[in-house]
């Protein structure tokens, strides 16, 4: 009697052992079918095999592109989900938006003559969360994964033989950086990636050669966690946080250089590359430009992720902004917890005209669009008047024509 037990334990024991085996494996069989067929009978579905020899880059994909209306400054170019965008391209004749989508990591393009769309790179990068790309559209870093598991990459455009432009044949090639590192800018000429990367001592900031893949040190600050805007003069600051003082800082030769006085929770942004810099302590209502020892008082504040600067010869700032402010801002905007209700402003920074510091309303995002639109990650194109920009919720991208808005 023992025996019968313990045979038909041992054999209970075996078969639950096998179908431990089997989910270890396989996974979860999606039906009877599925399961039999990964132990070698029933049907087989193959899956689709992706061949880069027969890759071909001009494929359109479904279309999820809204269709641009030229007759209009404001449009949704997709309702994919986007980590970040940028417009390629010196003429408005011919230029294309590359973006990155969020989750996904698959690059695709945006062609704003024919609104087409095509998928650029196969590679699938799972849980991208944020991608910070060159000017010229050939090299993007990005973030993906979590808090506690991060990974940053850098994916660099190789073109094949005897190819001139990103939009011919070629790949993205993958090299990866270091996981704790943020803030990421690259040159003008695109010869080097900038970023900042912090830890109990202090923080560091590297420029990292794209020819020779090697950071160097370029500097070190005494404080933990700051932001940077890589302007040919490094504008600093800490990060806002509620009832937190906030201090803004030139980098000057290696030196620390005021920006202007602190404040609660205040942020900073550096325009045109002249260490002229626009401060916003937004609930102590100390809204003001720096240039040197100068100074002088803004209609509006300014999120950084919200701003960016025109022309050098408009002498103008774009940012979007709410007309009536709600909440406990900047820190509940960071937080997540005030969705704004933005309309699109400019900002006189010419420091020589008598309007200095106005701001003008060129756009009521909610009624030219139909739907309530929080900006972030506001860019620019090299012709200065293409603006393009994220929902901050939905994560879709957007573009406005500043051309189209004075017609």
């Amino acid at each position: 009697m023992k025996k019968i037990l313990l045979i038909t334990l041992a054999v209970v024991l075996i078969i639950v052992g096998g179908i431990w085996f089997y989910l270890f494996i396989f996974g979860a069989p999606a039906s009877s079918q599925e399961f039999f067929a990964d132990l070698g009978f029933g049907s087989s579905i193959q899956p689709t095999q992706f061949d880069p020899n027969n890759f071909q880059n001009d494929v359109l994909v479904e279309d999820v592109t809204t269709g641009i209306d030229e007759t209009k400054a404001l449009n949704l170019l997709t309702i994919r989900p986007v980590a970040g965008a940028v417009v390629v391209g010196t003429s408005t004749d011919h230029q294309v938006v590359r973006y990155m989508e969020r989750g996904t990591g698959q690059i695709r393009e945006i062609d704003l003559a024919s609104n087409n769309e095509r998928l650029l790179s196969d590679i699938v990068v799972a849980q991208t969360t944020q991608a910070t790309w060159s000017h010229d559209g050939t090299q993007v870093v990005v973030e993906s994964g979590n808090t506690t598991n991060k990974q940053v990459q850098l994916l660099s455009w190789q073109k094949d033989t005897g190819v001139s432009d990103i939009s011919e044949q070629g790949q993205f090639i993958s090299t990866e950086l270091a996981p704790d590192a943020y803030d990421f800018a690259f040159s003008d000429d695109t010869k080097n990636l900038y970023y900042l990367r912090t830890d109990a001592k202090g923080s560091f900031g590297y420029s990292y050669s794209l020819t020779t893949h090697k950071p160097t040190v370029i500097f070190s600050l005494p404080f933990i966690a700051p932001n940077v805007e890589w302007t040919d003069v490094p504008l600093i600051f800490n990060r806002p946080g509620e009832k937190q003082d906030g201090y803004a800082y030139r980098l000057v030769k290696g030196d620390l250089q005021s920006a202007g006085p602190g404040g609660e929770s205040l942020v900073a942004k550096a325009f045109y590359n002249t260490g002229s810099v626009l401060s916003s302590v937004i609930e102590g209502s100390l809204r003001g430009i720096y240039s040197g020892n100068k100074k002088f008082d803004v209609a509006i504040p300014a999120i950084p992720e919200k701003c960016v600067s025109g022309s050098n010869e408009s002498k103008k700032i774009f940012c979007a902004y709410p007309i009536e402010q709600t909440g406990n801002l900047p820190t509940d905007w960071y937080k997540g917890v005030t969705k704004l209700q933005d309309y699109l402003w400019t900002i006189d920074v010419d420091e020589n005209s008598p309007n200095r510091g106005t701001a003008s309303v060129i756009s009521d995002f909610t009624s030219e669009s139909g739907q309530i639109i929080d900006a972030v990650a506001m860019d620019i194109d090299e012709t200065f008047t293409r603006l393009i920009f994220r929902d901050k919720y939905s994560h879709a991208l957007w573009m406005y024509d500043t051309n189209i808005s004075k017609n």
